[in-house]
């Protein structure tokens, strides 16, 4: 698939509300049961894999906090922050959450490097950062 193929199915779920490929805990949760039938020693580090262990792991984390009661803190304490994500699913929600936000913050960045790569091809790391951060320094200025 090539490079813009890629940017308009990304573009058009950003502007019409679509799905994302692994956009439930259920379809992780589904699609890492399959892999496990399969059995299959390469499968096990497969991107999907890895999302419900570190989901799972840090609802571990998460249900290990200990959050103290409005009582044990000083009146002058700061507001604490949200509670940690106490299951996978709640894990995955927050990850997925601050990834489509980046995406959406970087996204004329994302545009104009995949521009440029399709009109010359390849690109240097040095090309990129100069498309980026002359991005980047045009809206900031606007």
């Amino acid at each position: 698939m090539d490079v813009l193929a890629v940017l308009t199915r990304i573009d058009h779920r950003r502007e019409f509300g679509g799905t994302y490929p692994q956009d439930s805990w259920a379809k992780i949760i589904e699609e890492c049961k399959v892999i496990e039938e399969l059995d299959d020693p390469d499968d096990v580090e497969c991107d999907t894999v890895q999302i419900q262990k570190y989901c799972e792991a840090a609802a571990l984390v998460g249900q290990m906090v200990r959050i103290p009661s409005s009582d044990e803190l000083p009146e002058d304490a700061p507001p604490l922050p949200p509670l940690p994500p106490r299951t996978g699913e709640e894990a995955f929600e927050l990850a997925l959450s601050a990834a489509e936000q980046r995406v959406n913050l970087y996204w004329p960045e994302i545009t104009n490097v995949a521009e440029k790569l399709m009109e010359v091809g390849y690109l240097t790391g040095e090309e990129v950062d100069e498309i980026v951060f002359d991005s980047e320094e045009e809206s900031f200025h606007e």
